[in-house]
């Protein structure tokens, strides 16, 4: 079996994952990883890049997904369109790596995150399998030595973690509005 058909096995049985608490030592972990991958990139618009060419090389039919569908993926990457949303798919990582010390705030902000996907841009289950086993990829490398079986583990039950998080934001009916992505902004919805 191909690296990327364990990487995906890995990934589906983890879905199942259900932390109790995250370990001081797994934030840290996975919060000293990222960092060290984010220091090996130029800017924020380069790790979503990095991420992104894998998913979508890995996974074209899933570029139907983005509002940049029709762009050729010859040129993808030089489209502002597809550099901005790389980057706020590295900062969003960013900040749900900075909140997993925080329980309640990291699975209120992925299960919002997970509602106006599903809405917006009918993201299902199999996409996430796709984007973490590209983002996993990447990880391991740009961090080479880095990426031993710890940092591995780590962040395969995160990425299991987002996922399910995310896909119980997609069930929930309280959409907030594009661009309203604030706690104030679901809660309106809840009065």
């Amino acid at each position: 079996m191909s690296p990327f058909g364990d990487a995906v096995r890995r990934l589906r049985r983890l879905v199942a994952f259900k932390p109790r608490r995250w370990s001081t030592r797994r934030v840290k972990v996975v919060q000293r990883s990222w960092e060290k991958f984010k220091e090996s990139q130029s800017e924020s618009t380069t790790v979503g890049l990095a991420v992104f060419k894998r998913f979508l090389r890995r996974s074209p039919a899933f570029l139907q997904l983005f509002p940049f569908r029709d762009q050729p993926l010859e040129t993808l990457f030089l489209n502002a369109k597809v550099r901005l949303h790389c980057k706020l798919f590295a900062d969003t990582v960013s900040r749900t790596v900075g909140l997993l010390g925080d329980s309640v705030a990291v699975k209120a902000s992925l299960r919002e995150l997970g509602a106006r996907h599903s809405d917006l841009y009918k993201v299902r289950s199999g996409h996430y399998v796709a984007m973490g086993s590209a983002l996993l990829e990447v990880l391991e490398y740009n961090l080479g030595e880095a990426w031993d079986e710890e940092t591995k583990t780590a962040w395969e039950e995160t990425w299991a973690y987002i996922t399910k998080q995310m896909q119980k934001g997609a069930g929930s009916r309280d959409v907030p509005q594009r661009g309203a992505g604030s706690r104030e902004g679901s809660q309106r919805g809840k009065k």
